[in-house]
C-alpha cells in the first residue's frame, strides 16, 4: 500500500512543430446553389502547432485513476476560393477527464468524457465555431474468466454556429 501521497501520480506534457509542403492547393468554386471542390498544381504550406498535457493520479484506496487531459492546437494553411487565396486558421481546445476503476475482480468501469472547441478562421474575416461534447462509458460484469457481460454508453453533441445542435445517444 502506498504511504506517500505523491506515488501513483503522473503527468506529461508535449509540445510539436510540423511544417508540411504540398504541391496543390484545395479550389473552392462557389456557384449559386453548389460547391465545386478541385485540386489546382499549386504550392501550398501547412504548418501545425500543438501542445497536450496530461494531469493524473491513482487513488489508492478506492482503486480508481483519474486523470485530466488539456489540447491546444493551431494549424495554418491556404484555400482558394473563387481564384482568390485565403490565408485560414483552425483551432483546436480540448479539455477531458477520464477515470477507470477495477472495483473488484467481479466488477470494473471506464468513463471519458472530452470537451472539443474548434474554431475555423478565413482570412481574418469570418469564423465558424463548432462544439462538440462527447462522453464514453463502460461498465463490466466479469462472470468468470471467459465470460464478461459489458454496458456501454456513448454520447456525442455537436454545436455549430448558426446551426441546431445534433445528439447522437
Amino acid at each position: 500500500r502506498c504511504k506517500n501521497s505523491v506515488d501513483m501520480f503522473f503527468a506529461n506534457a508535449k509540445l510539436s512543430y510540423a511544417r508540411s509542403i504540398f504541391d496543390f492547393t484545395i479550389e473552392n468554386n462557389i456557384k449559386e446553389f453548389t460547391t465545386e471542390i478541385s485540386r489546382i498544381p499549386q504550392e501550398n504550406i501547412m504548418e501545425n502547432w500543438n501542445f497536450s498535457s496530461t494531469l493524473g493520479k491513482y487513488v489508492v484506496n478506492i482503486k480508481t485513476n483519474i486523470a485530466f487531459d488539456l489540447g491546444l492546437g493551431v494549424s495554418l494553411a491556404n484555400l482558394l476560393q473563387n481564384n482568390l487565396l485565403f490565408p485560414t486558421k483552425n483551432m483546436i481546445t480540448n479539455f477531458g477527464i477520464n477515470s477507470s476503476s477495477n472495483v473488484s475482480r467481479y466488477f470494473d468501469f471506464q468513463i471519458n468524457s472530452t470537451y472539443t472547441h474548434i474554431k475555423n478562421v478565413v482570412d481574418k474575416r469570418g469564423a465558424v465555431t463548432v462544439n462538440q461534447h462527447q462522453t464514453d462509458a463502460k461498465l463490466n460484469f466479469n462472470l468468470n474468466k471467459k465470460l464478461t457481460l459489458r454496458y456501454q454508453i456513448n454520447n456525442l453533441n455537436l454545436k455549430q454556429d448558426g446551426e441546431e445542435g445534433l445528439n447522437y445517444f
